[in-house]
């Protein structure tokens, strides 16, 4: 008896040592073409086995409402395709209002030219529509989370627009995908890894001022991005962010970044210069295999940098004498100038080219909002002939059929012997007279723009 006791006693300890098993999903129903599960008196969508055309996903099915589309039991599959069968090919797809989730990878590898989304939609699960083949699958405005690689790899889809209720991008969001154009919404806050990873006909993509992070290789081998504008608030430009983005002509460093990563810019073959803002204390090798960069200016207060530029044989490399940058250039024997206005706060750019202060002894600055510079640095950029008349402090420059006057103290400009106001008057400065640098290149007829996240004055003819 005492045995036997031991032995039950041994078999309930093994019993209570077993952890609790989950619930079984529970057993799939069928209704026509269709199977389904209920659970909490809803019906959720597992599997089409039909071969409709234009199939459209019905409302309820067996008398409960349908709210969700999800995979197979495991999964892995979608609800349109199993790995026995082939995976569904049609025209559209039409999702009834009341569904409010896709499950993980519920579309996934469906060939299909449109799927219809309801208004109910809220939720979008991991790879819903990986390699999906539809150019259109526009995502309603009540959607507040997408999955990781939701869109990755549909070749047809061309342009997307991200809810305004979405606040973080997954990873790989639209990775390997035909997109050309994504519209991000104002509130949307972090930008995933491989958000764009490959996409090679992206042209555009619009960042809102409310993104703070972006993750690595968000952009790399988008081969078609010419232009890409980053907020003011990013504090760090990631690993490998624009890899292998050989269309891209410009990138400005918002002057909240602290650190660039390594890898950032490779490979940019039409990438000419990158200007680094005093804020960037850390920047390590960013720059390598641009064939066509020309200028890297780096602020004296960069106090970690690893080589500046790798297989760039057309570089310059801008600096203080006597930084951190300045000794590494040295060590690796790369061409280097001494620029004291790499430190300046604003930086001024000439069709595409910074203009540098260092030779006129005087930095811009901002006065009223305006921005100010030495006299002869704008002039000289723009090919201008520039006269100094002691007596009346009158400076006269002259460039094709265009003669400018400006004095000192006063507010009149004159183009042409034609007087206009302007905002601020030109002053004197450490013995350096500075004029306003938006006054005098529209007076030559040339355009100029202000990138605040950069703090840079474009002058562009």
């Amino acid at each position: 008896m005492k045995h036997l006791r031991k032995v039950l006693l041994f078999a309930l300890a093994l019993v209570l040592a077993v952890p609790a098993v989950a619930p079984l999903r529970a057993a799939a129903l069928t209704s026509g073409d269709w199977e389904y599960i209920l659970q909490n008196n809803t019906a959720t969508v597992i599997k089409y086995n039909g071969s409709d055309n234009n199939i459209v996903v019905p409302s309820t099915l067996g008398g409960f409402p349908v709210v969700a589309i999800d995979g197979a039991a495991n999964h892995l599959v979608c609800a349109f395709s199993m790995y026995e069968a082939p995976t569904y090919e049609g025209s559209s797809i039409t999702v009834p209002e009341g569904v409010t989730r896709l499950g993980n990878r519920a579309f996934k590898e469906t060939k299909v030219e449109t799927i219809n989304l309801p208004k109910s939609l809220r939720t979008v699960g991991e790879k819903a529509f990986y390699e999906c083949t539809a150019s259109s699958a526009a995502l309603p405005d009540g959607v507040v989370s997408l999955g990781s690689a939701c869109f990755w790899g549909c070749p047809n889809l061309k342009t997307a627009a991200i809810p305004a209720a979405v606040k973080t991008l997954p990873d790989g969001l639209f990775a390997c995908s035909g997109v050309v154009s994504v519209t991000l919404k104002s509130g949307l806050t972090a930008i995933g890894a491989k958000d764009f990873y490959l996409c090679k006909s992206l042209e555009s993509v619009s960042i809102p001022a409310t993104v703070r992070t972006i993750g690595s290789e968000a952009f790399h081998g988008c081969e078609a991005l010419k232009s890409l504008d980053l907020p003011y608030g990013v504090t760090e430009i990631p690993y490998a962010m624009c890899y292998g983005c050989s269309a891209l002509k410009e990138f400005i460093v918002p002057t909240s970044v602290a650190t660039i990563r390594d890898s950032a810019f490779w490979s940019c073959a039409s990438l000419k210069e990158l200007i680094v803002p005093t804020s960037v204390k850390k920047m390590y090798g960013c720059v390598a295999f641009c064939a066509a960069i020309e200028r890297v200016t780096v602020p004296s207060t960069t106090e970690e940098t690893a080589a500046i530029g790798n297989e760039c044989p057309n570089l310059v490399v801008y600096t203080v004498k006597g930084s951190t940058a300045d000794a590494l250039a040295q060590k690796n024997k790369d061409s280097y100038v001494y620029d004291s206005s790499v430190d300046a706060a604003i930086h001024v750019r000439y069709n595409g080219a910074r203009i540098s202060f260092g030779p006129y002894g005087q930095s811009p600055v901002i006065r009223n909002g305006r921005t100010f510079v030495p006299l002869r640095s704008i002039f000289e950029a723009m090919g201008a002939q520039v006269t100094w008349d002691a007596k009346t402090s009158t400076v006269t420059a002259v460039r094709g059929g265009t003669t400018v006057r400006l004095t000192i103290g006063s507010r009149t400009i004159q183009v042409n012997n034609i007087a206009k106001t302007l905002d601020v008057a030109p002053f004197l400065l450490n013995r350096r007279t500075l004029v306003p640098v938006r006054a005098i290149a529209e007076a030559f007829g040339a355009d100029v723009g202000w990138n605040q996240a950069g703090k840079i004055v474009n002058i562009a003819e």
